[in-house]
């Protein structure tokens, strides 16, 4: 039914049987069918798995685990900033990350000397933060932005390009602001036109005394330690844990069914995903150091730069190979409700076990320690995965 192919022509046949570039799968469906030899399939594998042209427009790796931020126990101790625009009009949006209190500057444009003014005036209103979180923009990156955060003993922590799940917060509050504006404008009901402060400032009060999904208090609870002019106030005796559960609760919905966290050392080499166009959709580089739980700097050609780990894969690791990414979820991750971790079955268990019978001395030492236990024969376990 299949040829065998003597050792003097193995080297030749994987190149062709992956002329036109197909999986590894279909490769080897192809191979089965016409010929076979020794150890076929991993040379295949190997062969695949080392093909330059395949390797630069695979697929994006599976995404890392959610990672999130570290609450600050204080307010205004970090703060995400980020750009927002509707109807030709710029805004500055400045979220605080332990309230959740919310800022917005409307500016006439985004360049970095207003930039550094908009937040030298919030800066003198409610103090100097410790940590400034921002996207690569190229007000944000300039030479004179940074001078101004290290002139106030400010640490700017960048997000990786191209990431916008790494900055979630700004990301959202960007959203929820255009969102208000727009429905403010669509509003029919009321035949009185309002300002574009009048609608910001309505949005904002709205926003600070709303109860946020995350903390279970109001912004302004947190942030000037009083509410304002309102009577929803949701007490809770621990608000660290209740976010820390919050998060974990987050992570765990997050990362179901998602394959562990990828980690690469320094001088490894690597292939980062190219955004800049062209042919190759994957390009070389060299890992230069870690710069946080899930982003890296690396050197590609004559460019450093920060890339997230959902956009770095092994130099020879193809996606779709057997050896790309084991699927494992930690027994941490997945708990029960009141049991703790949950140990799931192998594939050699069975749903149901059937225990010996219990001796006769072992019987009557159970009834003498419990005497209302009746012991059955034969015991039927139920075992859910």
């Amino acid at each position: 039914m299949r040829v065998i192919i003597p050792p003097k022509y193995r080297s030749r046949l994987p190149d062709e049987l992956h002329h036109e570039h197909p999986r590894i799968c279909r490769t080897k469906a192809l191979a089965r069918s016409i010929l076979w030899w020794p150890g076929l399939d991993g040379c295949i594998e190997e062969r695949v798995c080392s093909c330059s042209c395949c390797l630069v427009v695979q697929k994006s790796p599976p995404g890392a685990p959610l990672h999130p931020w570290r609450w600050p126990e204080r307010p205004w101790q970090r703060i995400h900033i980020d750009f927002a625009e509707k109807d030709k009009q710029f805004f500055l949006v400045v979220i605080d990350s332990h309230s959740k209190w919310l800022e917005v500057v409307p500016m006439s444009s985004i360049t970095s000397s207003l930039t550094t003014d908009a937040l030298r005036g919030l800066f003198a209103a409610y103090g100097i933060p410790e940590e400034v979180v921002s996207d690569n923009g190229p007000q944000l990156v300039s030479a004179e932005f940074t001078d101004f955060l290290k002139g106030n003993g400010i640490k700017h922590t960048r997000v990786p390009a191209y990431h916008p799940a790494s900055y979630g917060a700004a990301e959202r509050s960007v959203q929820i602001l255009k969102q208000s504006l727009l429905k403010s404008v669509c509003e029919k009901q009321s035949k009185q036109m309002f300002s574009l402060k009048h609608k910001l400032a309505n949005f904002l009060i709205m926003y600070r005394s709303t109860p946020h999904t995350v903390t279970g208090k109001t912004p302004a609870e947190l942030f000037l330690k009083h509410q304002i002019r309102t009577r929803f106030s949701l007490l809770k005796p621990d608000l660290l844990k209740s976010v820390q559960e919050k998060q974990q609760e987050q992570k765990r919905q997050h990362d179901q069914g998602k394959r562990v966290l990828r980690s690469f050392v320094e001088e490894e080499p690597v292939r980062v995903r190219n955004f800049r166009g062209g042919q190759e959709k994957w390009l070389s580089a060299t890992v230069i150091e870690r710069k946080g739980p899930v982003s890296y700097l690396v050197q590609e050609g004559q460019r450093r730069c920060t890339v997230h780990v959902d956009h770095m894969l092994s130099r020879n690791a193809a996606v779709g190979s057997p050896t790309h990414g084991v699927l494992e979820i930690p027994n941490s991750s997945v708990t029960d409700d009141n049991s703790g971790p949950l140990n799931f079955p192998t594939a050699g268990d069975c749903c149901t076990q059937i225990l010996e019978p219990k001796s006769p001395e072992n019987t009557e030492n159970l009834t003498a320690q419990d005497p209302g236990c009746a012991t059955p024969a034969v015991e039927t376990v139920r075992r859910y995965p």
